[in-house]
């Protein structure tokens, strides 16, 4: 699933994996009420409440598959508009909280990260250190959003994990995607900086 965010002319998009299951024939609207439901919960739980109102949501996109690489493939995209809760201005444009996500993949490079877009400009303790109210208050949001899509049902889809996916392994591609659950995640104290990626995925 993709977010979509923008700040004027400025985009940012966090692209995150779930594993899900089925546990019957799906119904028709099964997915989209999924990726409603995990778009919001990402929104709401970790973004909102650390953003600055500069910045708003724009979409939640995903691709979902009960096989890779199978006939089946359902494609989502639902508009949303959520504001940031932080009425102050937004930093500059290519700052974000950096989370840091702990995963049971035990490659050296199996260290997924998220860069949040909407950092505001009394966030800061100093020029790099982000105030430690916020670092807590992502942490929490963290751990809420974690708790809160856990067994995540609707209909006959059920969500297992928030998941690193890999498609590379020894600078080989797998014949198959590897998923690993993400476990928890930290915020980073510290300001990050990151080009904004975006079309990463497509619906």
């Amino acid at each position: 699933m993709a977010v979509d965010y923008s700040s004027g002319a400025v985009h940012a998009t966090n692209v995150l994996h779930f594993l899900c299951h089925e546990t019957g024939g799906l119904g028709a609207s099964d997915v989209s009420n999924m990726v409603q439901d995990l778009g919001t919960a990402w929104v709401n739980d970790i973004w909102k409440g650390v953003s600055s109102d500069g910045w708003t949501t724009t979409q939640f996109t995903a691709v979902y598959a009960k096989i890779e690489g199978q006939p089946g493939v359902k494609r989502v995209r639902l508009a949303d508009a959520t504001l940031g809760s932080q009425a102050h201005s937004a930093d500059y444009a290519n700052t974000a909280w950096l989370i840091n996500w702990e995963t049971s993949d035990p490659r050296r490079g199996g260290k997924p990260r998220s860069y949040l877009p909407g950092v505001y400009q009394t966030s800061e303790a100093d020029a790099a250190d982000i105030s430690t109210g916020v670092v807590s208050a992502v942490n929490t949001g963290i751990g809420t959003f974690l708790t809160h899509l856990a067994g995540l049902t609707k209909g006959q889809l059920v969500c297992d994990n928030l998941v690193e996916y890999s498609t590379v392994n020894g600078k080989a591609y797998r014949n198959a995607g590897a998923t690993f659950p993400i476990l928890s995640g930290v915020c980073s104290g510290i300001i990050a900086t990151q080009r904004r990626r975006v079309d990463r995925l497509r619906a």
